[in-house]
Parts: C-alpha cells; sequence; structure tokens
C-alpha cells in the first residue's frame, strides 16, 4: 500500500504534460540540477520533471546550490540560477517560423541568464523586476535583484537592452555589450559602463553543470567593483537617440510583419486557447487526486495503527477471561475495518482508473498536438512551392521585360540620322 501511495503521488506530479517533443504553446523545461519547484496555474509547488512543459502563469523556483534551463518556443533560453523565483507572464508566439508577441517574465528574486534568439532585433523578451523593465532583442544578458544589497543587476554580453522604470517609463536608457547599469534599492539609475566582473560572468545557457561557487565569487567581486566604480545617471542623449530611432524602425517591421500574418495568427491563438483549457482541466484534475490521494495515505495509516490495537486487544482477551460483551464489541471493531479497508481498496482501484484515464487524455493531447504540426508542416510546404512559383514568374517577367527593352532599343532610328540625310541632299 505504501508503495502504491507513493508512485500515484509521484506520477500525478509528473503527469502535467512531460512531453519530450517541443509544444509551440508553451515552454519546456530543458535540463535541471538540484531542487526546482513548479507551480502550475496558482496550485501548489512540485518537483520538477525533465522535458515538462511550462505555461503561462506558472511559478519556477530553485533551491541552494539548484539551476534550471528552460526552453521557449523561439528556441531562446533561460538559466534560473540558484535562489531565484520566476513568473512566467507570457509566451512568445511562434506562428510560421516567425516570432511574434514577446516571452515575458518577472523575476520576484534571485538571478536569471538570458539567451534570445531573434534574427529580426525586434524586442520579443522582456524582463520585470518590482522596480524595473527591460526589452530584449537579440541578446544574451544577466538580470538578477543581489540579495545582499537589495540593487537589481543587468549586465550585457552580447546585443542591447532597453531598460525603463516602471513607476516613470521616460527614465529609460539603452545598455550595450559589454556593459552593465545596478539600478539601487530607491530606484535611483547609475551610469552604464563596462566592468570587469562582466567577463569573468558565466553567460553561458547550455550548461549542465554550473559553477556556482566561481558564480558566487563574481558576485562578490561585482559588489566591491561598482562600489568603487558608480557614477550618477545621465544618459548619453547621442547614444540614445541613434539607439531609439534604429528600434522604432525595428517596432514598425515587427508590427508589419504582425499585420501581415493576422489570420494564422488568430488561429494559433484559438488552438493555443483550447490547448490551455485542457491543460487546465488536467492540472485541475492532478490537483484533487494528490489531495484524494494524501487523504487515503493518512487513512490507511489510521486503520494500520486500529488494526494493531484491535490484534493487541484480541491477544489480552484470549489470555484473560472471556467476556461476551468484550468479545462482541471486538467482533463489531474488526466489521468495521474490513469495512473500512474494502472501501479504501475501492477507492484505490477508482483511482487507477482516473490515473489512466489522465494519462489516455495525454496521449490524445499528443497526437492532436503531431495532427497541428504535421498540418503546419504541409502548409509550410505549400507556401514554399507558391514562394518558388511567384520567383520563377517574377524571373520569367524580368526576362520577358528585357528583350522587350532590348527589341525597343533595337528598332529606335540612331540619333542624327535625319539630319545626316538632309544635309547630303542639299550639298548634291
Amino acid at each position: 500500500m505504501k508503495t502504491f501511495f507513493l508512485g500515484l503521488i509521484l506520477y500525478l506530479f509528473s503527469v502535467t504534460f512531460s512531453f519530450a517533443e517541443e509544444n509551440p504553446y508553451s515552454a519546456q523545461v530543458f535540463f535541471f540540477k538540484g531542487e526546482v519547484l513548479l507551480s502550475t496555474d496558482g496550485g501548489q509547488f512540485a518537483g520538477v520533471e525533465s522535458k515538462e512543459t511550462i505555461g503561462e502563469g506558472d511559478i519556477i523556483k530553485t533551491g541552494k546550490r539548484s539551476f534550471a534551463v528552460i526552453r521557449f518556443p523561439d528556441k531562446s533560453t533561460m538559466r534560473i540560477d540558484q535562489n531565484s523565483e520566476i513568473k512566467i507572464e507570457n509566451i512568445v508566439e511562434r506562428v510560421d517560423n516567425t516570432s511574434l508577441g514577446a516571452s515575458e517574465i518577472l523575476l520576484k528574486a534571485g538571478r536569471a541568464v538570458i539567451d534570445v534568439i531573434n534574427k529580426s532585433k525586434a524586442p520579443v523578451f522582456n524582463i520585470r523586476t518590482k522596480n524595473v523593465s527591460m526589452g530584449v532583442r537579440g541578446t544574451r544578458l544577466l538580470a538578477g535583484i543581489d540579495p545582499t544589497s537589495g540593487t537589481t543587476d543587468l549586465a550585457v554580453e552580447r546585443g542591447e537592452v532597453e531598460i525603463s522604470r516602471v513607476d516613470k517609463p521616460e527614465i529609460r536608457d539603452a545598455v550595450l555589450a559589454g556593459e552593465a547599469l545596478h539600478v539601487e534599492k530607491n530606484k535611483r539609475f547609475t551610469q552604464p559602463q563596462s566592468y570587469k566582473w562582466v567577463k569573468d560572468f558565466d553567460f553561458n545557457t547550455q550548461v549542465k553543470n554550473l559553477d556556482h561557487s566561481r558564480n558566487e565569487f563574481v558576485a562578490e567581486a561585482k559588489r566591491k567593483e561598482f562600489s568603487a566604480k558608480k557614477k550618477p545617471w545621465k544618459r548619453d542623449e547621442k547614444r540614445w537617440s541613434k539607439r531609439s530611432e534604429k528600434w522604432k524602425k525595428l517596432r514598425a517591421q515587427y508590427l508589419r510583419r504582425s499585420d501581415d500574418l493576422k489570420e494564422k495568427r488568430k488561429e494559433f491563438r484559438e488552438s493555443k486557447k483550447k490547448f490551455k483549457e485542457k491543460r487546465k482541466k488536467l492540472v485541475d484534475k492532478r490537483n484533487k487526486l494528490i489531495v484524494e490521494s494524501k487523504e487515503l495515505r493518512k487513512e490507511a495509516l489510521r486503520l494500520k495503527k486500529e488494526r494493531a490495537n484491535l490484534s493487541k486487544e484480541t491477544r489480552v482477551l484470549k489470555t484473560s477471561r472471556n467476556d461476551p460483551r468484550k468479545k462482541m464489541e471486538l467482533s463489531r471493531k474488526r466489521r468495521d475495518l474490513n469495512a473500512r479497508a474494502r472501501k479504501l481498496k475501492d477507492r484505490r482501484e477508482s483511482i487507477k482508473k482516473e490515473k489512466k484515464a489522465l494519462r489516455d487524455e495525454k496521449r490524445s493531447l499528443i497526437k492532436e498536438k503531431k495532427a497541428s504540426k504535421k498540418k503546419l508542416k504541409k502548409l509550410r510546404k505549400r507556401n514554399k512551392r507558391d514562394l518558388e512559383k511567384v520567383k520563377r514568374m517574377r524571373k520569367r517577367n524580368k526576362k520577358k521585360m528585357m528583350l522587350m527593352k532590348k527589341k525597343m532599343l533595337d528598332n529606335r532610328p540612331p540619333d542624327g540620322d535625319g539630319a545626316g540625310s538632309g544635309g547630303n541632299s542639299t550639298g548634291h
């Protein structure tokens, strides 16, 4: 019985879509080490499983000397370092091989290293803390809240990041590759500049063995270097206007692309909504079964204890004078315990069936996902063929135009012919 309940609880914690394939509607636990907990749809925290899917509204927590690597649908990755807590608020939409919208996280505590794969350089990843908001493009960066000083740290290894205050969005700046900007506890920006600790820090998001000691040593060096080098913030207006102009153009391009894929995006959102509803139902069932299985486990322990007491009382009765009333009472207790044991057994069987039904639902969702993936693949193939057809037509039209132009040039009389013949006749 003990093995059954332990196995059941472990299964129920892992039943929430541990798909081996990537899911277009959610992020995925790519790798983890140590104590990593996940709260799904506001439910209780439970240990994560490898390849487990993470949806919007989920919260991830890491313990001491633990970390997790999360992968998003656009193949961007996020490494959540030890003693961190992050809420996934939004997940980027992957429509027709194009990233639309943006992934958004709320950093509550600790540190995250993010590697954003984004060829268009439009903002597809946003990080928020209590004080600041960061707009990320094709970038590799660190965002963290220092547990000692309470400062918010932003360091960029590659690319560029736009940072602004949550309460005053007009206070904003650009942080470029190799630079770091620290926001002090009182929300005051410090001047973005190059720091040695940025070069020493490990920005690898695909790491399997993270050296926590090294990163803690770098964190201590960061505090000392920041204390020695910090300058009051004053935005470089020339640099800012250049960056903001560039970002404005990229946003305009992104909006045009978004309009082009309006219908496909609508279809994607509808299927995503259905997926989320099904996922929520499964999560609710899982949480209900977890609570029930815990109650059954307690009941089983109570029954075991009562049986032991009953056996003890029976032995005492056998060794002492036979009391008919005591004998009847013990017999009634035994019947009651047997009835409760049968009920427990029936509920165990019922939970087994529900568990099987959950597994079947999970399989049907995987099938649906595979079918939609197949459909999307066919659509992309057809679009590719249509695009090639258009290219060939353009090529033919261009060729025709060139030939027509050449023909027109050949038929046109040479310049000065009329004037020459008039001169000859006059002379004659």
